[in-house]
């Protein structure tokens, strides 16, 4: 094909973009002359074939009256022996290699496309469909024009020898061109490569078909490629038989394909562990919850059934049990209220609604203003709270003072509550290590079993539990002191002995000298 000589290619494409982008990658075009004529339907294009002698088509297999392989068989009726290009998409790839079989001379997909791999492949298909003699005339030629193509190129003879390679496989298998000519291939590639190979050879040179098929190769750096290669026959003048084979490397796309897999398949995996520990969690809290209103609905029963019996005293106007159920009705009310206050205080925590603000304070004169409100509650027990730290050279903490107080006033309100009259309740805060603050709050009273200690700070089970002086606890407050301690950066140990008494403990960082 002579460089001057003008080339008629007919696009039948109905995208506007894709014709824009198609007519600006052959405008830099100075291999070959060319006239492009564009069709944008299949009746158009078959209007265009009568009316042109075209050297090319350019063919979208998808157009507005026909899709599909019924596209192909259409142009292929009129274009009798004018090559045809495909242009197809990723999703008609296997449709675009099996109409090569038909009579299409090669594909593009939209995807890949760039001016240098259409320029070549336009090239490729004006140069496949020249006469043997012109072909043989110009062998100078076409070895110049085969080592333009991107993709491999070999020519190989009846006894399997490569008579003709391009730079292209040259450089995938690192050799050059006399050290590959007049070899099979054995002498530098894996046996078991080989044999697959030769047998898709000699399929071709004894029926005559083409052929199109995924291999191994392995290339000259010693990597394992996946390659798809289309091996056609070719008859000289003298009935001389060769096979002519085009490579395409996939290995990356294949790559692409397993890590795509291996992605979608994590996030199945992914998807379906949340999915369970949703559904977990969303089980959990409904039992918690339902824990909570039966807790609830107890203290009501008694504060209906206590307010019933004083407003028959009343009448009877019998003041000592009036004054009875009347203290009864207010320990009630206010052990309610502050299972109340502690429910909406964790919910408001597990919706975020209730944020971190950590700031430095003296750690023992915060103990002691947060116990402040409950010296009451201990005094009406009989029962004293020493409060002791250690004598250190600064007392500051870094902590959310709120939820410190909190965790305080919680810790030895339990502690309190399951001591008998007499005994005590021992609040310290004293050095741990450079770093951190031990606080510990440690009493003498009923103790915790072992089955109850395993409970304390799950949401699924009920915490129910009576004080030395029958006070109800729900475990609420103890759960609430851990998620405080855990936002905190802490945590809450606790260690107990039944019929002795027990130690809660957690760390508080301090503030750096």
């Amino acid at each position: 094909m002579k460089n001057k000589e003008k080339q008629i290619i007919l696009l039948i494409e109905d995208n506007p973009g894709d014709i824009i982008l198609i007519k600006e990658m052959l405008t830099n075009n100075t291999s070959f002359n060319y006239e492009l004529i564009i069709a944008e339907t299949l009746k158009d294009g078959c209007v265009q074939i009568e009316k042109n002698n075209f050297n090319l088509i350019l063919l979208d297999l998808n157009l507005p009256d026909s899709t599909g392989k019924q596209t192909f068989d259409t142009i292929l009726q009129f274009s009798a022996n004018i090559p045809i290009v495909l242009i197809s998409g990723m999703q008609d790839e296997e449709l675009s290699l099996s109409l090569i079989k038909e009579g299409a001379q090669d594909y593009i997909l939209k995807q890949e496309l760039n001016s240098r791999l259409l320029v070549k492949t336009i090239l490729y298909a004006l140069i496949r469909m020249q006469n043997d003699e012109a072909m043989q005339a110009s062998k100078d030629y076409l070895d110049k024009i085969i080592n333009t193509v991107a993709s491999p190129i070999f020519v190989k003879d009846d006894k399997h020898k490569f008579c003709l390679v391009n730079d292209a496989l040259c450089l995938l298998l690192k050799l050059t061109v006399e050290k590959v000519i007049g070899t099979t291939g054995y002498e530098y590639l894996p046996e078991d490569q080989m044999k697959i190979f030769i047998a898709k050879d000699q399929e071709v040179f004894k029926t005559g078909k083409e052929n199109i098929n995924e291999e191994l190769l392995t290339d000259g750096t010693g990597k394992i490629r996946t390659i798809v290669t289309r091996k056609t026959l070719y008859t000289d003048a003298l009935g001389n038989k060769f096979l002519v084979g085009v490579i395409n490397d996939i290995t990356e796309r294949k790559q692409m394909e397993v890590e795509l897999v291996n992605h979608r398949n994590h996030l199945e995996e992914l998807v379906k562990n949340r999915t369970e520990e949703l559904e977990i969690a969303i089980q959990t809290k409904n039992k918690f919850f339902s824990i909570i209103a039966h807790d609830l609905r107890n203290p009501f029963a008694g504060l209906l059934a206590s307010c019933e019996i004083l407003k028959r005293n009343i009448i009877k106007q019998d003041m000592e049990k009036i004054e009875k159920f009347a203290d009864s009705i207010f320990s009630t009310t206010k052990n309610t209220y502050s299972l109340l206050e502690n429910l909406l205080e964790w919910s408001c925590l597990q919706l975020g609604k209730i944020e971190v603000k950590k700031e430095q304070f003296d750690i023992s004169q915060c103990i002691k203003d947060a116990l402040a409100s409950i010296e009451n509650f201990a005094n009406e027990k009989g029962i004293e709270i020493v409060i002791s730290s250690h004598e250190v050279e600064s007392n500051d903490a870094f902590f959310d003072l709120e939820m410190f107080k909190t965790i305080m006033r919680n810790l030895v309100t339990n502690a309190i509550k399951f001591s008998n009259k007499g005994e005590r309740v021992f609040v310290e805060s004293f050095d741990e290590d450079e770093e951190y603050f031990k606080v510990t709050v440690r009493d003498t009273g009923v103790g915790i079993s072992k089955e109850d200690k395993e409970k304390l700070f799950r949401i699924d089970v009920s915490h129910v539990s009576y004080g030395t002086n029958n006070e109800r606890g729900t475990g609420l407050g103890l759960l609430l002191c851990q998620e405080f301690a855990k936002k905190n950066g802490s945590e809450i140990f606790v260690k107990s002995i039944e019929g002795k008494g027990s130690t809660f403990r957690f760390r508080v960082k301090k503030v750096a000298i």
